[in-house]
C-alpha cells in the first residue's frame, strides 16, 4: 500500500482504522493490508481539515467540525 493520508483523529473498530482525510473530503477505512474510500462528506465545500476529532458511540462514528459546516455521523 503506497497511499499518503493525513488526519486529525482516528478510530479503531473491528480490526480497521477509520479516519477522515485532511487532503480530501473522504472517509477512509484501512488496516495493514487494505485502504479504501468508504464515503465522501457531501455538502462540504472545503476539502481540507474538515474535522477536529471523532467520537465513537455504539456503531456510529461522529465527526466534529473544524472547518466543516456540519456534524457528520457514519453508521458502521
Amino acid at each position: 500500500m503506497n497511499l499518503k493520508i493525513s488526519f486529525n483523529d482516528i478510530e479503531f473498530i473491528n480490526g480497521f482504522f477509520y479516519a477522515a482525510s485532511n487532503v480530501d473530503n473522504g472517509l477512509y477505512r484501512f488496516n495493514e493490508t487494505i485502504c479504501e474510500l468508504i464515503c465522501e462528506f457531501e455538502g462540504e465545500n472545503n476539502t481540507q481539515n474538515l474535522f477536529s476529532q471523532t467520537i465513537t458511540y455504539e456503531d456510529k462514528i461522529i465527526f466534529t467540525p473544524l472547518l466543516a459546516k456540519n456534524i457528520h455521523i457514519y453508521d458502521i
